[in-house]
């Protein structure tokens, strides 16, 4: 039986990935640290998914050295 997407073998579903640009991920993240509002409503605005955002924030706190288990390198 073949997938919806045409190709034996792969999964039913796939995950959608999605490229910002850096200048919208700068931005976004440092909307969410200068003024303290939700991650949740930062995103919404900004028309990108909260878990892109929670993840950008966290990068930005452990290359800043505020978080110490993220690694930075990702």
């Amino acid at each position: 039986m073949k997938a919806p997407n045409g190709v034996p073998g792969m999964p039913m579903c796939r995950r959608m990935t999605r490229e910002y640009p850096d200048e919208l991920r700068e931005r976004a993240t440092r909307e969410v640290r200068a003024t303290g509002r939700p991650l949740t409503h930062v995103a919404k605005d900004l028309g990108i998914h909260k878990e892109a955002l929670r993840g950008w924030v966290r990068q930005a706190e452990a290359d800043r050295r505020e978080r110490d288990w993220v690694d930075s390198r990702l």
